[in-house]
């Protein structure tokens, strides 16, 4: 079952975008299955499909809100789930067909495999000699692999110049409040991105670059806007590339002609919490995240509404083999297609969910019931996360029996103060497996 809100339900404000809809319609405007945005039938879905990495059109690999990852060798046609976890998967990286990585927000940071994820080891947390509060991106070349953490502060680098068997880590708030992404283009050589020291509310979007594998660093652009920090980082080629910028109050693009030397701003308006961000050519690329997608066919200079998938996406990754070919996560899997009908047949479904987990109502303004359904007796979880992953609070932690199941959740976190409008993750976890869905607060 593919888990995305309807199209009424859209933005981190509940925008509808059902008009929106019909206003694109009336302009003229193109869907996005025009160009072969597609979900995948049978894709893993969940609140939020944090990241992936393809190795190549065929084989890749998804990590989930609901603390999983899975894997596809036939280009989404069938998935295997290859490790269910009870913390919030957040970012995959694989070296090569065997060796690979997963970063979490939960306790236990880090996972590794080295037989293509048949079997997945946590690595001791005591490895790193500081160890970050999470790890929200990640990159490398060859033997060497990098970890960037956390969207909240502290900002931290780890790294391992032998494919994950040793680390160390390295503390960036003399460059950054917080860290979300990298790119390394040599296993020296690459771009961390996120905002510069201060507060939440003065941080500024900031991209930083080194030379010799994250021993000095250099701030290659400070923005001048504050509440902002960038968010993803997206290279076309070796000279052109793209950072989305993460706000609540606007939204931004910045563009790289040079190789990274230098980072002009784009404004989006009308548009805020960008995420994931991703060009087919030096033209033709897209930007999403918690409120609505937008596409740009003039290299970046112009953006316009766009739906992928033709409806609701919140992709936060995006990863181009060529022109034709893409893949996205967001809510579920997508796939962009040259041709929007090669949509693969005969797809395996995964396993479906026993727990048929929902909330009503959602969008909702004051108070909204989760429900789900245990299969068997079980010890049972039920977590809240805001938009960004961060554990709000557990709502339930206890033994049930068999059958059905609700929740009241009334819009305030642990400490007892008011969430404000927005998206947020729910998550139930018992008997080994896990579920997470997104809901809409209105006010």
């Amino acid at each position: 079952m593919i888990n995305r809100l309807s199209p009424m339900f859209r933005g981190a404000r509940g925008r509808a975008v059902c008009i929106l809809t019909a206003l694109l319609s009336l302009s003229g405007a193109r869907d996005a299955s025009a160009v072969g945005w597609q979900p995948i039938p049978g894709a893993p879905s969940a609140g939020r499909l944090d990241d992936m990495h393809f190795l190549d059109p065929l084989t890749g690999w998804v990590c989930t809100s609901s603390g999983e990852i899975w894997r596809t060798t036939t280009g989404g046609a069938s998935w295997d789930l290859q490790l269910a976890t009870p913390y919030y998967m957040r970012t995959i990286y694989f070296a090569d067909a065997q060796t690979g990585f997963a970063g979490t927000l939960g306790s236990q940071l880090l996972f590794r495999t080295t037989d293509g994820g048949a079997k997945w080891n946590a690595v001791p947390n005591s490895v790193f000699p500081a160890l970050p509060p999470a790890i929200c991106g990640m990159s490398g070349v060859g033997d060497h692999v990098y970890g960037t953490g956390a969207y909240f502060a502290p900002a931290m680098l780890v790294r391992s110049t032998d494919r994950g068997v040793t680390w160390d880590s390295t503390d960036m708030s003399p460059y950054a409040r917080n860290l979300i992404d990298c790119h390394f283009v040599t296993p020296t050589s690459g771009f961390a991105v996120g905002g510069s020291p201060g507060t939440p509310s003065t941080t500024r979007p900031v991209i930083l670059h080194t030379d010799d594998g994250g021993t000095t660093w250099q701030t290659r652009y400070l923005g001048t806007t504050t509440g902002r920090y960038c968010w993803k980082i997206f290279f076309v080629d070796s000279q052109l590339g793209f950072v989305s910028v993460y706000s609540l109050n606007g939204a931004s693009v910045l563009k790289t002609t040079d190789g990274g030397l230098s980072w002009n701003a784009i404004e989006i308006p009308g548009n805020d919490s960008l995420e994931g961000i991703g060009f087919a050519t030096s033209n033709l690329g897209w930007v999403d995240g918690w409120q609505d997608c937008n596409q740009t066919t003039d290299g970046g200079a112009t953006w316009q509404p766009y739906l992928i998938g033709g409806g609701a996406s919140a992709v936060n990754r995006f990863q181009f083999f060529n022109p034709t070919r893409a893949y996205a996560v967001g809510y579920t899997v997508f796939r962009y297609d040259g041709d929007p009908s090669d949509v693969p047949a005969g797809s395996v479904v995964p396993s479906p969910s026993p727990f048929s987990l929902s909330a009503a109502p959602s969008p909702f303004s004051e108070t909204t019931t989760i429900r789900f359904r245990l299969p068997v007796a079980a010890r049972a979880q039920v977590r809240l996360y805001d938009a960004l992953g961060r554990e709000m609070q557990t709502l339930l932690d206890a033994e049930l029996p068999a059958g059905e199941h609700t929740v009241e959740w009334d819009g305030r976190d642990a400490a007892g103060v008011d969430t404000p409008a927005g998206a947020y993750l729910y998550r139930v976890d018992a008997g080994g497996r896990a579920e997470s869905h997104s809901m809409l607060r209105l006010r």
